[in-house]
């Protein structure tokens, strides 16, 4: 799939939900657009944690760590503490400034 498709679809999709048709084929459609755009060569990256600034041990005997922000180390771009889950993953997949794909930092 293209770009240029890809886009066409999400405007399709758009013009659907818009208007209360969302059916399996939309969501066939969108799952077609994600896997052709995850499969496009783009940089890798991740996510430079900034200074911690809570730490709370859970219920589960997990330790859930808030950070004060995550900055992109492709282009910079610096997000705010809502970056990650509460099990510590990653919320974003892709730097929604340049795109890189994101992984986990090792601790």
């Amino acid at each position: 799939m293209t770009n240029k498709r890809a886009a066409q679809v999400v405007q399709a999709v758009k013009f659907l939900l818009d208007n209360g048709q969302y059916t399996e084929e939309v969501e066939e459609a969108l799952d077609l657009a994600i896997k052709a755009l995850e499969e496009q060569d783009r940089p890798t990256g991740h996510w430079i944690k900034g200074k911690e600034i809570s730490r709370i041990m859970l219920g589960n005997g997990t330790v859930s760590v808030d950070y004060e922000n995550f900055t992109c180390s492709i282009c910079g771009l610096v997000l705010d503490n809502l970056l990650y889950h509460c099990d510590g993953s990653p919320f974003y997949k892709y730097c929604p400034n340049c795109g890189a794909r994101m992984e986990v930092e090792e601790e």
